[in-house]
């Protein structure tokens, strides 16, 4: 139970800010007393969160891009900076002027809650922050629900340190955090990858009396998920669920079945949706989710076990959960949801959402169909153990000690469910992966010499394009796959060792770290970067407003990465961000040939319109193929042209391709 807190704490807090949430020993016992007294009907009204004044509905949702962006969030300093920060600065609007000015400042109020909150979605954290300064200097006073819209924005931003001040200063101004601003702060944990934070403030949320609903429980869960962090997860499921009052979603389960499939604990996670089947038919709980928060009616647990059970060798119990998740798949997306934001673009997820669960299916069904029939876990299961690293933290450790931390994560990724010699052999080869300076083996890991081709998708996502493009370079190119979430590092493995592919290498953790600091120099003849997500900026003063990977910093890194003429390829829909990182290249003329070229021929920085085709100066063996996003935004973007940015590091004579 103490694992929820073994993480080191974040460095900037205070030692003080800290101790009222340290967990100790007894924390799984915290948790679980305290789920009971919600249980018992105790008042947690002061948590609820849902109000009519525009504050923010939800704090879900994830994002699987990489990156924190070391030079973006221009923002990320202004939280100490906004007045009124004290509960002497914070005076209570129209105090004076009767009830007429007070109904006048309480509507201004609502209206500017509701437009913090609306640009808190699009990520303008400026003029967020200009109209919450805007509201001191009028003399009003900020409610939870202002402070909560604000902190959303910062979150949404990237910036965890101005969502974090923004936590203590409404706590210092005797504005009382609610639900929804718990699981906002709870989010941003996530999303920066520090459970033991995110794990102190569920226990502070029990010390307060604030109600943990089931997004707060999901919140958490899906940082979790995005880590591997399968003890916790189960600690914090099994805490507020099986032993406490709340009802789990689709989502709940569907995210503790990933982690122990992922992992191979294939029995758990049988035992575990069996649980719920019997707690469906006792009637569980009186109120009635929506279809697409049913767990029963989701056919991804189902789907999971059957592709665990495949990669183990057990292909009874494999086609047994393919048939029920296919008799699920066959009823159709759900028709009901709940939640805010639009129906049609919820529709069009769900209904997206459907179509790749089908296509999953599909995918295990020709397997079992297709692979030769045996006993025990399939040949290319220990193969791609042998070639999964994952950085849980690649900020910290030292050369000494990550080897056996990156040993560590293969138990999470199914280690466990390859025979013993195999399963030696794939610790062998993650051990000696470093070099003395803590930068991966590539090549060995690979087993590829100086002369083959080494080619680098950053953000590979799923896995669907880089798979294939390594399935087309079988013979005569290997690949690197790099992903921040550690589920999505699963998938790519997963459909590696399917294909049975000796030459993929899946390497999980942050791209801003990993790519300058773990991989070595000049390894790649080719960089990828698919469809990265653009920064929300305002196109008029061209501000970017949030963190992003691609920054001037990162670029030169990937130049780096790059053996000299090697190339970096960047493919999006986005032109104007297109646009903006062709000129933040042309600021690195060291960096990239085309930078510092005059050349009207050809070596001129400029966007080309289509996607890269087959070629030597692409890199590229296969046509350039699908991805899970480039089918998503396929089915309900109006943007429908592609281009695509080619950035090459400049030639020097007697370089050298080595590690």
């Amino acid at each position: 139970r103490a694992r929820l807190c073994s993480q080191p704490r974040p460095p900037q807090l205070a030692e003080r800010e800290l101790a009222p949430m340290a967990l100790g020993p007894g924390a799984g016992w915290k948790l679980r007393r305290a789920a009971e007294k919600q249980g018992k009907g105790k008042d947690s009204g002061r948590g609820r969160g849902g109000a009519s004044d525009g504050s923010v509905a939800s704090a879900g949702g994830g994002g699987g891009s990489v990156g924190g962006g070391q030079d973006g969030g221009a923002d990320a300093g202004r939280s100490s900076g906004i007045r009124g920060g004290s509960r002497a600065g914070i005076a209570v609007g129209a105090s004076g002027g009767g009830r007429h000015a007070k109904e006048a400042a309480k509507r201004r109020l609502m209206e500017a809650n509701k437009r913090i909150a609306a640009f808190g979605q699009k990520k303008r954290l400026k003029e967020a922050i200009d109209l919450f300064e805007e509201l001191i200097a009028e003399g009003l006073r900020p409610t939870v629900h202002t402070y909560t819209a604000l902190m959303n924005a910062y979150v949404r931003n990237g910036d965890h340190a101005g969502a974090r001040g923004l936590f203590n200063q409404m706590q210092a101004a005797g504005v009382e955090p609610n639900t929804v601003t718990f699981t906002t702060l709870l989010k941003s944990c996530c999303a920066k990858v520090d459970l033991t934070e995110a794990a102190e403030l569920l226990v502070t949320m029990q010390e307060k009396g604030v109600e943990i609903n089931v997004r707060t429980v999901n919140t958490f869960l899906r940082g979790c998920l995005c880590v591997g962090d399968i003890d916790r997860a189960l600690d914090t499921f099994h805490t507020f669920v099986a032993e406490g009052a709340l009802r789990a979603d689709a989502p709940a389960y569907e995210a503790v079945v990933r982690l122990l499939a992922g992992a191979l604990r294939t029995r758990e996670a049988e035992a575990l949706l069996a649980g719920l089947e019997v707690r469906s038919r006792r009637g569980g709980s009186s109120e009635e989710l929506p279809p697409n928060l049913d767990p029963t009616l989701n056919p991804c647990p189902q789907l999971l076990l059957a592709e665990s059970w495949a990669m183990l060798g057990n292909r009874k119990r494999a086609r047994e959960s393919l048939e029920r998740a296919e008799e699920l798949l066959k009823g159709g997306p759900p028709t009901g949801h709940a939640g805010a934001g639009s129906l049609e673009s919820v529709d069009l997820f769900i209904t997206h959402r459907w179509q790749e669960l089908q296509r999953d299916a599909e995918s295990v069904a020709h397997f079992l169909d297709t692979s030769a029939p045996g006993s025990g876990p399939v040949p290319g299961l220990a193969k791609s153990m042998g070639r999964f690293v994952y950085f849980r933290d690649p900020g910290l450790g030292d050369a000494a000690s990550l080897p056996e931390v990156l040993e560590s994560e293969l138990d999470r990724a199914g280690l466990r469910g390859c025979r013993p010699r195999a399963a030696a052999r794939a610790r062998g080869a993650v051990r000696a992966s470093l070099s003395g300076r803590g930068r991966l083996r590539v090549r060995s890991l690979l087993g590829v010499a100086v002369p083959v081709s080494v080619k680098v998708e950053i953000c590979s996502g799923a896995g669907d394009w880089v798979v294939e493009q390594a399935k087309a370079d079988a013979d005569g190119a290997a690949w690197v796959a790099l992903e921040l979430r550690h589920d999505r590092c699963i998938q790519i493995s997963r459909k590696a060792a399917r294909a049975d592919l000796s030459n993929l290498l899946v390497v999980g953790g942050d791209a801003s770290h990993i790519v300058p600091r773990r991989l070595p120099k000049a390894l790649a003849t080719h960089v990828y970067v698919n469809f990265p997500e653009p920064p929300a900026w305002h196109e008029a003063s061209g501000e970017v407003g949030a963190t992003h990977l691609l920054t001037k910093r990162f670029l030169r890194s990937l130049s780096r990465l790059l053996v000299p003429g090697g190339a970096l390829i960047i493919v999006s829909d986005n032109r104007s961000y297109l646009t903006s990182l062709m000129e933040a290249a042309g600021g690195l003329p060291a960096a990239f040939r085309e930078a510092a070229s005059t050349d009207e021929g050809g070596g001129r920085l400029r966007l080309e319109p289509g996607l890269p085709g087959v070629g030597e100066d692409t890199g590229l063996s296969a046509p350039f193929g699908e991805s899970y996003f480039h089918r998503l935004w396929a089915m309900g973007s109006k943007k429908q042209k592609r281009f695509h940015l080619r950035l090459t590091r400049p030639p020097r004579e007697g370089s050298s391709t080595a590690e």
